[in-house]
């Protein structure tokens, strides 16, 4: 059992709300998505406790045997009353769809290095 620091890269995304932050944490030694964690700025209130259900339940997906991308798949293209712009033409529609962004990112990130 690893006992050290592991690996986490922290996406951040541009919503309707404010900026949000996802760790996303990988097993030092297999380098899979073992967590995922929000943190909302000073956002807090709904969007916050949204995001950190959402979370739990990827975890709990992780944890489950489910492919992290496809858990991604399912968040993307969610929609609230409040979508943002990612680098000004990535339309992010939710907290959720910008959790499926930075899961997106990460494993980019990952094949990248």
């Amino acid at each position: 059992m690893w006992t050290g620091p592991r690996p986490a890269r922290t996406p951040r995304v541009k919503t309707g709300c404010g900026w949000i932050y996802v760790i996303v944490v990988r097993d030092p030694e297999t380098s899979d998505v073992s967590n995922v964690f929000i943190h909302a700025g000073k956002e807090g209130g709904c969007a916050s406790a949204q995001g950190e259900s959402a979370c739990r339940l990827i975890t709990r997906a992780i944890e489950a045997g489910d492919d992290i991308q496809g858990v991604a798949d399912t968040l993307a293209g969610i929609h609230c009353n409040r979508p943002g712009y990612e680098n000004g033409d990535i339309l992010v529609g939710s907290c959720a769809d910008a959790i499926a962004h930075a899961i997106t990112m990460d494993a980019l990130a990952e094949v990248a290095a």
